[in-house]
């Protein structure tokens, strides 16, 4: 499912949400000074960056040693983040994850439509349609009966 124009973004990284504006710049890694911070000897010091750019967030490699990895795949360029995320730094299987969720993820589902939400099921009473008393009779047409009758 892709989600453009996704305004928000909500980054989670060890039980933690943090929900950012597309004003803003996001930087993970374990410098003092980036936005996300990761503790691990896999992650350097500023590792990625995630930004607004073109109507879309993005997620970029800050030219780290280790990589950055989006389906167990290094990425080598920017990549967009149109869809939830699941990231990890630094190693494809052991590395820190880190979950990305553009703000469509979290809206509530829609309310049913009026024809989904017109009666119950055509069977919900456990009786075939024959038996319900606001069905039309289900016997033989006149005269179809045997020898004629009906």
């Amino acid at each position: 499912m892709s989600l453009p124009g996704a305004q928000k973004i909500t980054v989670r990284h060890e039980g933690t949400d943090r929900i950012f504006e597309n004003t803003q710049q996001v930087t993970l890694g374990r410098a003092p000074e980036v936005t996300v911070f990761v503790d691990s000897p896999l992650v350097s010091r500023v590792h990625a960056t995630l930004g607004w750019q073109g109507g879309a967030w993005v997620l970029s490699d800050n030219g780290s040693t280790n990589g950055v990895f989006v389906d167990a795949q290094r990425i080598t360029r920017p990549v967009p983040v149109d869809r939830p995320m699941l990231v990890r730094l630094g190693d494809a299987i052991t590395g820190p994850l880190v979950h990305l969720l553009p703000e469509a993820q979290f809206r509530p589902p829609a309310p049913p439509t009026r024809a989904q939400s017109a009666g119950p099921p055509a069977n919900s009473s456990g009786r075939d349609a024959a038996s319900r008393p606001d069905s039309p009779p289900q016997g033989r047409p006149p005269g179809g009966g045997p020898r004629g009758e009906g």
